[in-house]
């Protein structure tokens, strides 16, 4: 199937060869993803693209929310993925942010697992903005977040509009 969708354009060249070669079908993984998303469809192909590291525009997963436990500098952020994986903001799992060079807005991400990180998606950006402070970080002052106990710089606070 793969093929025929690489010769429709579907797909990018060289994804079916490489599946082929690196995919290892992990019945437990889709299960519990499916689990989470409702769809098997998914489930398998969120399976096999952690496992055959499929090149991807830009994140492979979308931060789609988050939740807070406790307040201040002892909060904790926790974000879940569109495919129902949750992840706490720290220092295995950083966040990071870019300026698009076309629009000039910020993309922030948060990795999720094994070098694979998860675009955050605008409406949890602008909550988590909300709920940022300044803090001097590395001598200079930082507008950013805590999480378990780190502070995770955003913007330098002198860049503030």
């Amino acid at each position: 199937a793969a093929e025929a969708m690489e010769k429709l354009g579907t797909i990018p060249k060289g994804v079916a060869s490489a599946v082929r070669k690196k995919a290892k079908i992990n019945v437990k993984r889709i299960h519990s993803i499916e689990a989470k998303v409702k769809h098997d469809v998914i489930a398998f192909l969120t399976s096999v693209t952690e496992k055959v590291g499929i090149k991807v525009d830009d994140a492979p997963f979308v931060a789609v929310d988050f939740s807070v436990v406790g307040n201040g500098n002892n909060q904790t952020l926790i974000f879940e993925t569109h495919v129902g994986d949750t992840v706490k903001l720290n220092n295995e799992n950083p966040l990071r942010v870019t300026i698009d060079q076309n629009s000039g807005e910020p993309k922030p991400y948060i990795h999720i697992r094994s070098g694979l990180e998860a675009l955050i998606d605008r409406k949890s950006f602008y909550r988590l903005i909300e709920i940022c402070s300044i803090k001097t970080h590395n001598k200079e002052e930082w507008f950013g977040i805590f999480s378990n106990k780190n502070f995770f710089p955003i913007i330098l606070a002198s860049e503030l509009s």
